[in-house]
């Protein structure tokens, strides 16, 4: 994953995929539209599912270690399956 900084452009963090993207400034690492349909479907609603809770009731004390937990495997999951693993 790098971040250009001159114009604040984050590339995918699968490796060799060269595609960006400016709509996340705050983030750090992104899956572009390639790599996003390669993660199961049951994680990527379970991410949504979380993310809509702490929207409406906010966030608990744990929720850095538990997007940090889901996020991992679904970066894992899409670079395995795009190298065919």
């Amino acid at each position: 994953m790098r971040r250009n900084q001159k114009y604040k452009t984050l590339t995918c963090c699968i490796p060799f995929c060269h595609r960006q993207t400016s709509k996340y400034p705050d983030c750090e690492e992104f899956l572009c539209c390639d790599h996003w349909p390669l993660v199961d479907r049951s994680l990527r609603k379970l991410r949504t599912r979380i993310w809509r809770r702490w929207r409406k009731y906010g966030r608990p004390p744990t929720a850095g270690l538990i997007n940090a937990r889901i996020w991992s495997k679904m970066k894992t999951q899409a670079a395995e399956r795009a190298a065919g693993i």
